[in-house]
């Protein structure tokens, strides 16, 4: 999903009862209701339920980055109890997925 901030947003947040991982930010320059420019931060973000771990944000972002007609089958969703998360993990994670997608888009 896209969504975007007046401040720099964090990696991870919990929102709704799952975890939203924040990918894909960029710094961008967009005019106020008054002409003023003002600096807002675009991104993309996964939500995950349950315990956060690599797989799962690597697989979340894959399927988000992925058009809906290449979907096969859903990812299965596991609720467990959330566990503190390891924030260079989850950069890990990111890292991967777009290093899957780069992968994938270069073998179409």
């Amino acid at each position: 999903m896209k969504s975007s901030s007046d401040h720099y947003p964090e990696l991870v947040i919990s929102s709704n009862g799952k975890i939203q991982v924040r990918y894909n930010i960029v710094e961008t320059k967009r005019e106020d209701m008054e002409g003023s420019s003002m600096t807002v931060y675009d991104f993309d973000y996964v939500e995950i339920e349950g315990e956060v771990t690599k797989d799962k944000i690597v697989d979340a972002i894959v399927l988000a980055e992925t058009p809906p007609q290449e979907i096969i089958v859903p990812i299965e969703k596991v609720v467990i109890p959330p566990k503190p998360i390891d924030t260079k993990m989850v950069e890990t994670a990111i890292i991967e997925a777009k290093s899957a997608i780069a992968k994938k888009n270069n073998t179409n």
